[in-house]
């Protein structure tokens, strides 16, 4: 039978005309689909709780709301997250990419409670600036990951 040219949109044509089918309809695909969408809500609500220790920061030092309580204990429960993280996108299957960012995110996001203990008297004020920068880090580098997570292929 000749080729309609449709081929591409069921699936590859092999060897003596068999069209095998796409890369979504394989078991291995279907098997890690589902976990690739978890773990990209895992970490969408890991970015919505970043977003939400940006706001309680603003609001304690604009609004004059003694919120620093709740931005400290949200901050050093959301140094479990990479873990949560780590178990999911271990079950998706992630590609290398994947796994590169998560190293530099898994080390930025222990690094940042840290970024606070510097002293500002021994003129290491500039390592304590590092703390909001390196939380902007920790969003853009999440949403990385929550897209490879959302467009990767098994």
């Amino acid at each position: 039978m000749p080729s309609t040219g449709t081929a591409s949109a069921v699936g590859d044509s092999g060897a003596g005309g068999v069209v095998a089918p796409p890369a979504e309809a394989t078991p291995a695909a279907s098997r890690v689909r589902g976990p690739r969408r978890g773990l990209a809500g895992v970490i969408w609500v890991f970015i919505a709780l970043l977003l939400a220790q940006v706001y309680l920061a603003g609001l304690f030092l604009m609004g004059g709301v003694d919120t620093l309580p709740a931005h400290e204990g949200l901050g050093w429960s959301l140094t479990y997250y990479p873990f949560i993280t780590l178990i999911v996108a271990a079950v998706a299957r992630m590609p290398r990419a994947f796994w590169l960012s998560y190293a530099v995110l898994f080390v930025a996001v222990h690094t940042q409670p840290f970024l606070t203990f510097a002293s500002t008297s021994d003129g290491l004020g500039w390592v304590r600036a590092l703390h909001p920068m390196n939380a902007m880090l920790l969003v853009i580098l999440s949403y990385q990951q929550a897209r490879m997570a959302m467009e990767a292929r098994p």
